[in-house]
């Protein structure tokens, strides 16, 4: 783990996005138990209103959730899930949220709410583990950037830090460089629908040896 978190912290740092808890790496929970120690054993200053605000939600949420068990409804208010969708940043709890609705539909179809077996469990946790290996990797040619592997890397595959391969492309295509932005959002867009309607279908589909 401590090489790995020196990579991406000192990567990040010289990419300019401001390392651990910066622009791409904002760890929130990390942020979030930091302040709490700070201001219980250290030299900052708890908002205990806002601790008692949120005592008082949590409070609420479970009284909502024995009534929603009570009564036998399948829509169930758990306290964990609020409070993580509460301190996570927005562009981490869409994702979330878009996951969720695809579980949904994959279980009002199965008719059954028991993840395990599910071919699409096993794809999502492909996808988080690539994804993070990528970061990885990415942390590591920033973190090399000023030796001679880095040198040779920007010399002869591309340079990360200016440019990427989608304005490569739309560039070699002629598009203006003003429209490269909204061109690779919609793409984006695109793509994370696609990811989710294959999740979709893949966890219909009944792994082999599972009756």
């Amino acid at each position: 783990m401590a090489p790995v978190l020196t990579i991406l912290h000192e990567g990040s740092l010289k990419r300019g996005t401001g390392g651990i808890g910066g622009e791409e790496l904002a760890a929130p929970q990390a942020a979030l138990f930091a302040s709490l120690v700070n201001g219980f054993f250290g030299d900052g200053e708890l908002p205990r209103n806002m601790v008692f605000w949120g005592i008082g939600i949590g409070i609420l949420l479970l009284a909502v959730d024995q009534i929603l068990h009570r009564v036998g409804c399948r829509f169930r208010l758990y306290v964990m899930p609020v409070a993580v969708g509460i301190y996570l940043r927005f562009e981490l709890s869409t994702p979330i949220f878009l996951g969720g609705i695809v579980r949904f539909f994959v279980d009002w179809r199965k008719g059954r709410s028991d993840a395990k077996g599910d071919s699409g469990v096993l794809l999502t946790s492909g996808i988080i583990a690539g994804e993070s290996l990528i970061g990885v990797v990415m942390g590591l040619y920033f973190y090399t950037a000023s030796s001679q592997f880095g040198k040779w890397m920007k010399h002869n595959l591309f340079e990360l830090k200016e440019y990427s391969w989608g304005n490569f492309i739309l560039a070699a295509w002629g598009i203006p460089t003003e429209q490269h932005e909204t061109i690779l959002q919609i793409v984006s867009l695109f793509s994370m629908f696609r990811v989710g309607a294959i999740i979709y279908f893949v966890s219909l589909r009944p792994r082999k040896g599972n009756k």
